[in-house]
């Protein structure tokens, strides 16, 4: 038993939990017996790779989130850079917000690229940015970069009916967010539209930032006028 194999066994135990997923259900999914998994989870037997992506795709999370452990201090890594003042596309993880009118709730999400830069993981809908690989959904997309907008397609890897797209204009000089257009479909609701945010850093969440997320009055005026939706662009100084 080593510290890793325990680490990772509460970390799938928790998902798993929190899934409201029992040891049968999950043994049948990745054709492991309850008490082979229990074992995993208690840290007495070392889970080998290809057991751990089974796992990770039966609880629908990446394998990265059941990776990502907490280590010893004289191990730790050093901080992460602070990432305002730059591009915010460039940042390994991109804090997404959105308003939703009928429940007066900011949404939360959390869009983790890959290494190579154009791949990325959205977390919708998490529950904590501390821990965001608890989210009510994980999609598998993309980050393209053109000269006027950023474009995320994303796709959900279960159902490839259910996706998401986001687009966000060119960033104002020294720009730590943007606001842009988010549209969801999927086979539950018809398509929704909404007003999305995309930050570098985790923002603080005052009366401006709820207000930023909300249609405004020039904006519905638009609507009328044009039968467009388009977003008000809002530098950070405006914020």
């Amino acid at each position: 038993m080593t510290q890793v194999s325990e680490a990772l066994g509460r970390k799938i135990r928790e998902i798993r939990k929190n899934r409201r997923c029992t040891l049968e259900e999950l043994g049948q999914a990745v054709h492991k017996s309850k008490a082979t998994l229990s074992k995993y989870e208690t840290g007495d037997i070392v889970i080998d790779v290809e057991t751990l992506y089974e796992i990770a795709r039966a609880l629908r999370v990446s394998v990265f989130s059941l990776m990502n452990l907490p280590v010893e201090e004289c191990c730790a890594e050093p901080p992460a850079p602070d990432m305002r003042g730059r591009d915010v596309f460039a940042s390994p993880l991109l804090y997404l917000y959105y308003y939703g009118g009928e429940e007066r709730a900011v949404h939360r999400s959390v869009i983790e690229r890959d290494a190579d830069g154009c791949g990325a993981k959205l977390y919708h809908e998490v529950s904590s940015f501390d821990d965001y690989c608890l989210c009510s959904k994980v999609y598998k997309g993309q980050v393209q970069e053109y000269s006027f907008y950023t474009r995320l397609p994303f796709e959900n890897e279960f159902c490839r009916l259910d996706r998401i797209m986001m687009i966000f204009p060119s960033m104002l000089n020294g720009q730590n967010f943007l606001l842009g257009h988010m549209l969801m479909m999927n086979l539950a609701n018809q398509p929704v539209s909404v007003k999305a945010l995309v930050a570098n850093h985790v923002m603080a969440e005052d009366k401006r930032f709820r207000t930023m997320l909300q249609v405004s009055r020039e904006e519905i005026r638009r609507v009328r006028r044009t039968n467009y939706f388009t977003i008000d662009r809002v530098s950070e100084a405006e914020a």
